[in-house]
């Protein structure tokens, strides 16, 4: 026993000497955790994951390299946590299944991010217990409640889009820039996030989350209202079939990007079905695209569904990369000539946006 705690001892003095060098010293005490032997930190983005058996004595202390786009994991037993590498000294204190991480300087990256953390959770909490509670309110209207619903809604999401625009702005080099991105980066229109990107440091640009939304983005802007059509071919049982054998020939085209497994997908089907029946002829006509679906799947639900319209089978990524689509349904209207003309239709909005074009 006196030699592991030797050994523990001096890994911790020569973690904390590291730790003036550009090294994070990330210790802790394994107490109340029954059962629990071993720790494990993982710290991906570095290709390091050690386990660290207690051998008896339930403090560890390790030296990790600084790396502040990424997040670290302890698991101790069924505890888990996520810190940041930011070059301090960070205790990790747990708590139950949850791990909190101090750092012993104030204001640092690992303390933001804890922050952050627990103030999105404590959000989105009561994000869904307020929406709970409006819901199984009593003595008034659906309709009463539907607009209380709405309202709080949109009020609980305009402030927390612009806590994160905030997080984004005071945290352009670090990982508390990616975090809230995640969480607004689909509320924002293209513009708007092209500009925000801009701002960011370099190295956050270089991430894989940022080098994707980029690639996305520009994918969008390159497929925006008003450009022209950009074609894909997809290979099928019965030879190759491209969006240009429909759109750009002369006819208004309704282009529904969906997949079998998708519920909002199906949710749009009865309103592509019925501007399809309303407006098809010679000026109109719809097509449904199959995107990220096993093309078995895709034939099966379409068939349940009624599409007896135009289809493009097996697509996968092939349309989603070209046009930027991260999320689907997505549902496009193309003018006679390929002209894209309204982009992300749903609902009652697509037979509205059809009828300003055909007569029905």
């Amino acid at each position: 026993m006196k030699k592991i705690f030797i050994l523990a001892f001096a890994a911790a003095i020569s973690a904390a000497c590291a730790s003036n060098n550009g090294q994070t010293v990330l210790k802790g005490k394994v107490a109340g955790l029954e059962g629990v032997d071993e720790v494990r930190i993982s710290l991906p983005s570095q290709n390091i994951d050690t386990v660290i058996a207690l051998a008896g004595v339930p403090e560890f202390s390790i030296s990790l390299p600084v790396d502040k786009l990424a997040a670290g994991i302890v698991t101790a037993g069924s505890a888990r946590g996520q810190f940041v590498s930011d070059g301090t000294v960070i205790t990790a204190k747990f708590a139950g299944n949850g791990i909190v991480f101090e750092s012993d300087r104030k204001g640092s990256l690992s303390s933001r991010f804890q922050e952050y953390s627990n103030r999105t959770k404590e959000s989105m909490m009561e994000y869904r217990t307020t929406m709970r509670a409006l819901n199984d309110s009593t003595g008034i209207s659906e309709a009463e409640k539907d607009s209380l619903m709405e309202a709080y809604a949109n009020s609980f999401f305009e402030d927390f889009s612009a806590y994160n625009l905030e997080t984004i702005t005071a945290n352009k080099d670090n990982l508390l820039a990616l975090a809230a991105l995640q969480q607004v980066y689909y509320d924002l229109e293209d513009t708007e996030l092209d500009s925000l990107l801009n701002t960011l440091d370099s190295a956050v640009v270089a991430t894989p989350q940022v080098t994707k939304m980029k690639s996305a983005l520009t994918a969008r802007l390159n497929t925006a209202e008003g450009k022209m059509f950009t074609d894909f071919t997809v290979k099928g049982e019965k030879g190759d079939v491209s969006l240009s054998d429909y759109v750009g020939k002369g006819k208004y085209i309704l282009v529904d990007f969906w997949a079998s497994w998708c519920g909002p997908c199906k949710a749009e089907i009865p309103y592509v079905k019925k501007a399809y029946e309303d407006f098809r002829g010679k000026d109109f006509d719809v097509v449904s695209v199959a995107v990220w679906d096993k093309p078995q799947a895709t034939i099966d639900t379409a068939k349940v569904y009624g599409v007896n319209w135009n289809q493009i089978i097996d697509a996968q990524a092939v349309p989603t990369e070209l046009y930027g689509i991260s999320g689907i349904p997505h549902i496009i209207l193309f003018g006679p000539d390929g002209t894209i003309l309204k982009r992300g239709l749903r609902g009652e909005g697509i037979a509205e946006e059809i009828a300003k074009y055909v007569q029905r």
